[in-house]
């Protein structure tokens, strides 16, 4: 119905108050945003009044609301149904002009609107599995967690408050064994993580992870729950490949993949090389390095192997990324740009400790995948949310994109990403600059590129 029908309805029924009208911040009429809540059912509505370009994305105490012209009417949105994932998403916000959100937690809201057009780079697999589906998978296995529910699954998977890289990533080995090693645990997260892609306005994304950490025949530890079985990493590649190009046919979403090296397995990286060539014409459009940067894990293991696997990959016209500057030294940073030929970083924020480094990649258009929120909470940012590095590379005019990292570790999605942004410093017109330069850094194909700015071009004006 229209907004106004729905808002006299519930006038009549003396159950809720209308929200305010929320607006595109533009002088001709666009889209019109109508929030109702109705004990724990919300009631959304969106009504196209006129087509207009160059809407910008408008921002309220409700998290972004992304009223972009090619929207489609939202109608009824049950904030408690199962395969509604925003409902849980955490997003920081003013309340009553009081600003009540804390380092150490956010606070949520029920009315979530769908967000702007987006693209995300930077997620990983392993740390974007719903939480339910956690439960799922690991009923259907007949697997132990040490929790029934999703609240309290919570409780022990999502990082609350700012710990270190390693203590934080030690959380995936509480649930990612009820997926890895599993064909079809691994396509259903593939498949949905296309879903909440959608739901949230984004068009492309690429999904990275390693395919040896969701293997079970490498008779070593992995995300696993068993060291001798036959799932290969060529097994996992293809159980991913095929989730995504499903979820990408069903949801209209163009999804690619990544491939990691592991820093604390490089005798798996020129595998990574040799699974990225076989598979570059099923989604896979890049390698990458993740895992902690410094530490007994690394400093133990024969780093060579990584540039040597690297340099293989860019004989073979590989693209090449890596995580880098995260927690680590801004040498890092250099190495994975000028030794293995690295064309974006992970992260990247510790690079500003070398000026003269810094300098280099603004001059040289080097993409920066920031996660706001992951930093904040994983000692990524080294002052926290004070001169945060994010909004100096705004400031800067370096290409970055935000991107939401791990949204089962952090409890978060892209649009809570962009509200972190914003009450870290940045502008709207920054956060929309920052989407144009992730569809340019992207690696999808000429066509796919072409079109996705054009879309992004008529939904905000040219940037």
């Amino acid at each position: 119905k229209r907004p106004s029908d729905v808002s006299s309805q519930c006038k009549q029924a003396h159950i809720i108050k209308p929200a305010p009208l929320q607006r595109c911040r533009q002088s001709t009429p666009s889209l019109v945003f109508h929030a109702f809540e109705i004990d724990k059912m919300a009631y959304c509505d969106v009504s196209r009044e006129f087509p207009v370009k160059n809407a910008m994305p408008h921002f309220s105490d409700a998290g972004p609301l992304a009223l972009s012209a090619q929207r489609k009417p939202l109608g009824l949105v049950d904030i408690t149904a199962p395969d509604y994932t925003a409902q849980s998403r955490r997003i920081p916000v003013s309340f009553n002009d009081r600003d009540v959100t804390g380092q150490t937690g956010y606070v949520r809201r029920r009315v979530t609107a769908q967000s702007v057009m987006t693209v995300e780079l930077h997620v990983h697999l392993e740390g974007a599995v719903r939480h339910q589906t956690i439960l799922d998978l690991a009923r259907e296995k007949g697997m132990k967690l040490p929790a029934s529910t999703v609240s309290e699954l919570k409780e022990y998977v999502c990082v609350r408050k700012a710990e270190d890289l390693v203590t934080a990533l030690e959380n995936f080995y509480i649930f990612a064994p009820t997926f890895a090693g599993s064909r079809d645990g691994i396509y259903r997260v593939a498949y949905e993580m296309c879903e909440d892609a959608a739901k949230v306005g984004t068009r492309y994304i690429e999904i990275r992870y390693s395919p040896h950490f969701l293997s079970n025949s490498l008779h070593v530890q992995t995300y696993a729950p068993i060291m001798d079985g036959d799932f290969t990493p060529q097994d996992a590649v293809k159980a991913v490949n095929e989730g995504l190009a499903a979820g990408s046919r069903d949801f209209g979403v163009i999804a690619k993949s990544i491939l990691c090296c592991v820093r604390h397995h490089p005798e798996w990286s020129l595998g990574v090389v040799d699974l990225c060539d076989r598979f570059r014409d099923d989604g896979v459009v890049a390698m990458d390095i993740a895992g902690p940067e410094i530490g007994d894990m690394v400093t133990s293991t024969d780093q060579s192997l990584h540039l040597a696997a690297y340099q293989e990959a860019r004989k073979r016209n590989i693209r090449c990324i890596a995580h880098a500057g995260e927690v680590g030294p801004a040498e890092i940073v250099r190495m994975s740009v000028e030794d293995m030929g690295a064309v974006r970083i992970g992260h990247g924020y510790r690079c500003m400790e070398d000026p003269a480094l810094y300098s280099r990649l603004l001059r040289d258009g080097v993409h920066f995948e920031t996660c706001p929120l992951s930093s904040l909470l994983t000692g990524g940012a080294p002052t926290g949310r004070i001169n945060h590095p994010m909004v100096r590379m705004a400031n800067d005019g370096a290409n970055f994109s935000i991107n939401s990292d791990d949204p089962t570790l952090f409890d978060n999605d892209l649009p809570s990403d962009y509200q972190c942004a914003l009450e870290l410093g940045l502008t709207k017109e920054q956060i929309v600059r920052s989407i144009f330069n992730a569809a340019r850094a992207s690696f999808a194909s000429k066509e796919e590129k072409e079109l996705l700015l054009s879309d992004l071009k008529s939904a905000y004006g040219d940037y």
